[in-house]
């Protein structure tokens, strides 16, 4: 109904054009040139308002050239604007020229041999879903129109057939505002030929700021091209820094949603020579390609194949676009490898801030696989993972991928709110070799091997990096096997301390079997009831908080050698302060936090009661090997009395005690020493 109906009033405007030929008497030959055509415009205009219902100016001459096929010039002609709409006009002509046949109309056929229009400017604007392009004349004619099927007026003018010859538009200028955008868009196409026959062939040059190219149309015929049914191609030509390619098939042009189904090449350094068709600004991106298939409407694309190159990086996958006010988008990406650049200026480091209004402005479903993801030295490979983004809510949730050769899990909940977001996250790592970590992260290149073990749980809200953290409540479960920690920094202070961790070999290198900590924490405080390291031969046991917030440290760590000796008299060290620049010291006065004090809450379970037996299972230690466990249940809170023997001495509380308690055995070992040598030497 809606084809019929253009069909319709687009043969009556030719009919206009020509209306002057019918009704001028066919044998007045003499007279027609004696006519003046100028005085015919009101009767013109007239008939021009009664069919487009908006008032018709022919501001320049009428002319007239007779004969068996008379052409009609007329000059300046002016269509207005609907009452609402800010364009001088819907339509400006400077020369309108119809040439037609005079004999086929005694027949009621109107032969339009050729349809010439130079200088048009066509504006066109919307408002809501006003459009100022629809011409009907009243609102009754359209209501009968949707009950019939056809106009008022078709039923008595039925038998008229009009043919359509060739048409020659030029210097033509169209301006589209759809008061979205500060300015309107304006597309200049300097010719427009169609040529008569059953095909429709538009072959036109088009110019929109700097965006500049040739435009193809092709339709089956005319019907069809006003049914909105065409085959479009469109190449860039003279346009700087983009090459730009599209060629398919439309339907449903004449809608402002139209159907279409095309192929897409695009190559550049940027998107600007398009900033003139957009409302919106365009957004700065580096050199891409792009080649893809594109099915839908501007409501809903489809892309159920495509590639993308952008900055060294290709992504292939397909995808789902749904535009609206809450746009969505649903994509499968496949990205073989991701190169981001580290730059090595000193960049000045700014407060961070949680910023998730952009999570509010879209809806979207990603499934991606990405097969390395490098940032200098760091390389995570085979990462899969899944995105869900509804109504401001982000659920990045699984997240999978390989480093420093093993497997690390994670998943992310961020919920948008303008001044406190919430945040929950998870981490788990099995089998990460922690010193290669540190060596790719430009952290540390002071620790090798160390299979490493991480479960990470929290959750936290705020904007700011201090609101996060002092909000933090959670837990951390870690377990380090098997590192080596090379070139230990000479802390004075701590001499005896690391002296013990090297087993007093003078080695440059500390083996440590292994590191077990759990922290619990709350309101951005992580507290560890259980933190052991041990090597080769020591153990050392610690306790204490650190402030996340205020990023500071109070821990103790107290030492105990695997083997009897002045080593055991190491007292406990303190490690206080900003964990940037934390101050390390012995504290003789202070509690000991002993080996056997920590084992004390867990004799007879291990390990595995501290950090969980799944936990512990992902990093290969059983309750039998001595890693840590030893710590935890193998050493217990006070040894039993031997038999026969007497009971052993009660645990010192602090270090002074413990020194008291064992110096009369150490004074006999020195004595032990000492006769020894005697002998040796036969020094009496």
């Amino acid at each position: 109904m809606a084809s019929t109906t253009v069909r319709y009033w687009f043969k009556r405007l030719l009919m206009l054009l020509v209306a002057i030929i019918i009704i001028i008497p066919l044998g007045g030959y003499v007279a027609l040139k004696a006519l003046d055509m100028n005085d015919f415009k009101p009767q013109l205009e007239a008939l021009a308002e009664k069919y487009t219902g908006r008032k018709t100016t022919i501001e320049g001459d009428i002319e007239i050239a007779v004969g068996l096929t008379p052409t009609l010039k007329m000059h300046g002609i002016v269509i207005a604007n609907s009452e609402w709409g800010k364009a001088p006009a819907l339509l400006k002509a400077g020369t309108v020229a119809v040439t037609t046949d005079l004999m086929p109309l005694l027949r009621k056929q109107l032969l339009l041999r050729t349809l010439e229009m130079d200088g048009i400017t066509l504006y066109l604007e919307a408002s809501g879903k006003k459009k100022n392009w629809n011409i009907l004349s009243s609102m009754d004619k359209a209501k009968q129109e949707a009950k019939t099927g056809e106009p008022p007026e078709a039923k008595s003018e039925r038998s008229v057939s009009a043919v359509l010859g060739d048409l020659d538009f030029k210097n033509i200028a169209i301006v589209y505002d759809d008061g979205k955008r500060k300015k309107p868009i304006r597309v200049s196409i300097p010719q427009v030929a169609i040529v008569a026959g059953d095909k429709v062939d538009i072959a036109a040059d088009m110019a929109a700021g700097s965006l500049k190219g040739d435009l193809r149309i092709k339709a089956a015929n005319l019907d069809a091209l006003i049914g909105g049914v065409a085959e479009i191609a469109f190449h860039t030509k003279d346009t700087p820094d983009l090459d730009f390619s599209m060629e398919g098939k439309f339907s449903e042009l004449k809608t402002p949603t139209p159907d279409f189904d095309m192929q897409v090449k695009a190559e550049g350094k940027n998107l600007m020579a398009f900033a003139p068709l957009t409302s919106t600004p365009m957004p700065e991106i580096p050199p891409f390609s792009f080649s893809g298939h594109l099915k839908g409407s501007s409501k809903k694309i489809t892309v159920p194949k495509f590639s993308l190159k952008m900055d060294g990086t290709s992504i292939n996958g397909n995808a789902t676009i749904k535009t609206g006010n809450t746009p969505y988008v649903s994509a499968v990406l496949t990205i073989p490898e991701i190169t981001i650049p580290k730059s090595e200026k000193k960049v000045e480091s700014k407060p961070f801030v949680l910023e998730t209004k952009p999570l509010a402005s879209a809806d979207a479903d990603l499934d991606y696989t990405i097969g390395k993801l490098i940032y200098g030295d760091l390389v995570l490979s085979d990462m899969k993972g899944k995105a869900h983004l509804k109504d401001g809510v982000l659920d990045a949730d699984p997240l999978s991928f390989m480093a420093a050769g093993g497997e690390v899990k994670a998943g992310l909940h961020i919920r948008h709110d303008p001044s406190s977001p919430d945040v929950r996250f998870r981490l788990g790592t099995d089998n990460v070799m922690l010193g290669q970590l540190l060596r790719q992260l430009g952290t540390s290149d002071n620790i090798r091997d160390g299979n490493t073990t991480v479960s990470l749980k929290g959750s936290a809200s705020g904007k700011t990096q201090d609101a996060l953290l002092a909000s933090l409540d959670g837990s951390a479960k870690l377990f380090v096997g098997d590192a080596v920690y090379e070139k230990p920094p000479a802390l004075a202070k701590a001499g005896d301390f690391l002296n013990l961790l090297k087993g007093g070999s003078g080695s440059s290198e500390i083996n440590l079997t292994c590191i077990a900590a759990k922290f619990d924490i709350a309101d951005g405080n992580a507290k560890s009831e259980y933190m052991m390291l041990e090597t080769n031969s020591a153990r050392v046991a610690g306790k204490g908080s650190i402030n996340l917030a205020a990023k500071k440290l109070n821990l103790t760590l107290s030492p105990s050698s695997k083997t009897v000796g002045l080593a055991d008299l190491v007292v406990p060290v303190v490690v206080k302060g900003k964990w940037t620049n934390p101050t390390i010291a012995p504290d003789p006065a202070g509690t000991a936090v002993t080996i056997g004090k920590v084992a004390a809450s867990f004799t007879g379970v291990g390990l595995a009661a501290v950090l969980g037996e799944s936990f512990l299972d992902k990093t290969g230690v059983t309750r039998g090997e001595n890693h840590c466990a030893a710590g935890s249940a193998i050493v217990p809170a006070a040894a039993a009395p031997a038999a026969g023997g007497e009971a052993s001495k009660p645990e010192p509380e602090n270090a002074k005690e413990y020194y008291e308690q064992e110096k009369d055995a150490v004074k006999k070992n020195i004595k032990n020493i000492e006769d020894d040598v005697r002998d040796q030497f036969k020094i009496h």
